[in-house]
């Protein structure tokens, strides 16, 4: 009996010292200066990209396929740029099909402006700005192909916002408030 309390001790003991250091891991990682700061940066990212986008939503609704998607492309891009060090690697590259995607609906506006109406190219242009559009809308419109409904899902609107949403831990800040809260009115 006295071996397998020993046993049971120990075990006891080796979680306990388990339990202390995965403490100390997490309260390390959020509560020290550097992951203070890069959640900081995080917010003020997703604020000015958000922001951004918003601009570029209105400005495709009211404009429609237009040139100045181009100049949107480079403001987001400009932002992600900025905040490069402070956002992973793969999350950096989630943004960029959406940026390519105003860019591309810019830059076929303006070589489409420089042709003659008719031309197959210039119809070929517009065609997919119209498609690029209607993707980034998230308007409903025949789709020919799963792979146009892989594109759409990347660059849409609300997948940024997605997107953001997942860097700054929403969700999981959201439910941790919740049961923090539940945890507490528990308690009284």
């Amino acid at each position: 009996a006295a071996v397998f309390q020993i046993i049971r001790d120990d075990a006891a003991y080796q979680k306990q010292i388990e339990l202390n250091r995965t403490e100390r891991l997490h309260a390390l990682s959020v509560s020290s200066h550097m992951a203070i700061k890069a959640f900081d940066k995080h917010a003020e990212f997703a604020e000015r990209y958000m922001g951004e986008v918003k601009e570029t939503i209105r400005i495709l609704w009211s404009e429609g396929t237009t040139e100045n998607a181009y100049t949107q492309s480079r403001k987001l891009t400009d932002i992600r740029v900025e905040y490069a060090v402070w956002i992973a690697k793969e999350t950096n590259q989630r943004f960029r099909p959406f940026e390519k995607a105003l860019r591309t609906i810019g830059l076929n506006e303006k070589q489409a402006s420089k042709r003659p109406a008719g031309n197959e190219f210039r119809e070929k242009l517009l065609d997919e700005s119209s498609r690029l559009w209607h993707d980034i809308l998230e308007v409903e419109q025949e789709i020919d192909s799963e792979s146009d409904t892989q594109v759409a899902l990347e660059i849409g609107h609300s997948d940024v916002l997605d997107k953001i949403q997942e860097l700054v831990g929403i969700n999981e800040l959201t439910s941790l408030r919740l049961s923090a809260m539940k945890e507490a009115n528990q308690a009284r």
